[in-house]
């Protein structure tokens, strides 16, 4: 198969020379659940008590609270709908989650926030911050990108200030290893690929062919994440936008944009100049994330030692989610082409892969004895 080498000439606005990674991360409110039963079938009579919830605990009101109790207030003597009540319940949760984020950066000295309405940012010293959002259903955590080096400094402060406080606030990771809880991660596209088109096309074809990791072994969400190789329509849009890149009748910059116009809700998308992956489960730990982080930058050095494009597995050539033992193999030998070690990953994926992957990593350590041995020997 012939390929022409086309170099990317988008996302000038990143000048960063290492490959930056985002993570983001979902909470949700126990508070919030609880409510969820008044927001069912709540009329205007029930007002007074959201009003209540969101004041009780407050010595003043902020602008962001009087926003909330404005629009509740307009609602008076009409029906609030339970998406509205779910809403504002979270708008709720969020605003008092800055007031205590405001206190607590003030009592420890290491961090501040930055207010931007109803969501806020907590900013340090070093110019890293993670910012609160609020999503669908869940409240969402989005940390600004950064390398793999600065992740690592900033573990542990991150397990305390944000995992740890929003504990205490009544916020928790929806995580259930064999449930479909979302935890994507965001690769910046410039600097991770250094501007060579060949190589992101070889790393979504690459994770593509890894059917295994969004069909079961680090998630399996089908409405957010599904994998390509389970949807005949979205397979066909991008195997013929890979054909037409490798017979040289698109450049670079157009696979990109034809790229960012797929379905969204797929193991990955493209948009802003960052390559999302979606296929994650929440990181039950920020350390979880920065060995995603690690294993996906690993993959994409390995796939630079490669001669030529990687070739698209054929639509029907997946391995069937049934097949545990095979889809633990196609993983593990992943992990180890990322130059990464198995171990690591084993409390990533369900227990019901656990055993074929520790043959896997049994196989290993055996060949690398011998390896050893011979070698004294000689």
């Amino acid at each position: 198969m012939k390929i022409v080498s086309v170099f990317l000439i988008f996302l000038t606005h990143l000048n960063a020379q290492e490959a930056t990674f985002g993570p983001e991360i979902e909470f949700r409110s126990a508070k919030a659940l609880k409510s969820a039963a008044i927001c069912g079938s709540i009329t205007a009579a029930g007002l007074p008590f959201l009003i209540n919830e969101l004041t009780k605990d407050s010595e003043e009101l902020t602008k962001e609270d009087r926003m909330i109790i404005n629009s509740l207030s307009a609602l008076t003597g009409a029906y609030l709908s339970g998406i509205t009540c779910e809403a504002i319940m979270k708008d709720m949760e969020i605003v008092k989650f800055k007031k205590y984020m405001r206190l607590y950066c003030l009592e420890t000295k290491n961090c501040s926030v930055m207010e931007e309405g109803r969501h806020f940012r907590v900013q340090y010293p070093n110019g890293w911050y993670w910012e609160v959002t609020k999503d669908d259903y869940v409240m969402e955590i989005k940390a600004k990108p950064a390398t793999i080096e600065t992740l690592s400094e900033v573990v542990k402060r991150v397990e305390v200030d944000l995992y740890q406080q929003a504990q205490r606030m009544g916020f928790y990771i929806p995580y259930r290893i064999d449930k479909f809880t979302g935890g994507h991660l965001s690769i910046g596209i410039k600097a991770a690929f250094n501007n060579d088109a060949i190589l992101l096309r070889n790393f979504i074809v690459d994770f593509i062919n890894h059917d295994e990791i969004a069909s079961g072994i680090l998630s399996k969400d089908y409405g957010n994440a599904k994998p390509y190789l389970r949807d005949i329509h979205q397979y066909e849009k991008l195997e013929e936008i890979i054909s037409k890149f490798d017979r040289g009748e698109i450049s670079g910059n157009q696979f990109y944009l034809a790229l960012s116009e797929l379905d969204r809700n797929f193991s990955f998308n493209i948009h802003d100049g960052l390559l999302e992956i979606r296929a994650l489960r929440s990181q039950k730990k920020f350390e979880d994330f920065l060995l995603q982080t690690k294993l996906f930058k690993g993959r994409i050095e390995y796939l630079k030692t490669l001669d030529g494009p990687v070739e698209l597995i054929k639509w029907g050539q997946a391995i069937p989610t049934s097949n545990h033992q095979a889809m633990a193999t196609n993983f593990a030998h992943y992990v180890r082409e990322s130059g990464q070690e198995l171990n690591d990953y084993l409390h990533l994926i369900p227990e019901k892969y656990h055993l074929h992957f520790q043959k896997v990593m049994n196989s290993f350590l055996f060949c690398l004895k011998r390896q050893r041995e011979q070698g004294l020997s000689n």
